[in-house]
């Protein structure tokens, strides 16, 4: 939530005010098809507090080009806004949103006055074409209206002529930038940024898995050789990190 004091985060992305619908959305109008599991029904039900179409990014309301091929459809963009009561399954949301949404879509989530920003690449399912597949993601967390982020995305600066070109120039920025806050790296594109990213992922990921295995009752010796393999993917990620701090 914002007050006058409070920087809209959308004027910081200088969105098209044409575009600006600001438009309240029935939350069954998401979970009330055949796809959605009963578990999937409750993050609507439970989680989410409201659901706010912000924009709707149209050939009408911009000065883009709709963008398709065999595998993608970016005919527009939408901006929605996902007030939670719970962010604590916001991760599953969203993909709830990319994958069976037929519109890309940025996803901003606000609980109390932070927010995390969300965006996927996607294409259609060849298997299932009423599912998109989602090829890439990216959530920032934890992020305040005055925040950086909203300024870098602001939609002016992006070289676009069509939507597709349009959220892959936002993804790369997202990806540059959360490198560069969580990893310490500046100067990457965004792929480089993306693979870095990944490749800390996974091994943190390892890392917890062997932690996980360390508190087993296993023998000593065991103890030890995970303890080992854990120091050794570290230096890892420090190497990824450039020697800084994880």
């Amino acid at each position: 939530m914002t007050d006058e004091t409070t920087p809209d985060i959308y004027e910081q992305m200088q969105l098209p005010e044409a575009a600006r619908l600001d438009e309240r959305m029935a939350k069954h109008l998401f979970y009330q098809q055949p796809r959605f599991t009963r578990r999937d029904e409750a993050l609507f039900t439970k989680d989410i507090e409201r659901i706010t179409l912000r924009y709707a990014l149209t050939p009408e309301t911009t000065h883009l080009a709709p963008y398709r091929d065999d595998v993608r459809d970016y005919g527009d963009v939408l901006v929605l806004e996902i007030a939670l009561r719970s962010d604590a399954r916001r991760q599953r949301i969203a993909e709830l949103f990319w994958q069976y949404l037929p519109r890309p879509q940025v996803l901003i989530f606000e609980a109390g006055e932070r927010y995390a920003l969300a965006l996927a690449l996607v294409r259609t399912n060849q298997a299932d074409r009423t599912r998109n597949t989602v090829e890439e993601a990216l959530t920032m967390d934890d992020l305040a209206a005055t925040d950086a982020i909203w300024a870098q995305l602001a939609y002016p600066t992006i070289p676009a002529t069509d939507f597709y070109q349009l959220v892959r120039g936002a993804f790369d920025r997202m990806s540059v930038e959360k490198a560069r806050r969580e990893l310490g790296l500046a100067g990457l594109d965004g792929a480089a940024a993306r693979q870095a990213l990944v490749c800390d992922a996974a091994l943190a990921q390892e890392i917890a898995e062997l932690r996980a295995q360390m508190k087993k009752d296993v023998p000593f010796q065991r103890k030890a050789e995970l303890n080992m393999k854990i120091k050794r993917i570290e230096e890892q990620r420090k190497a990824i990190h450039g020697g800084g701090r994880k």
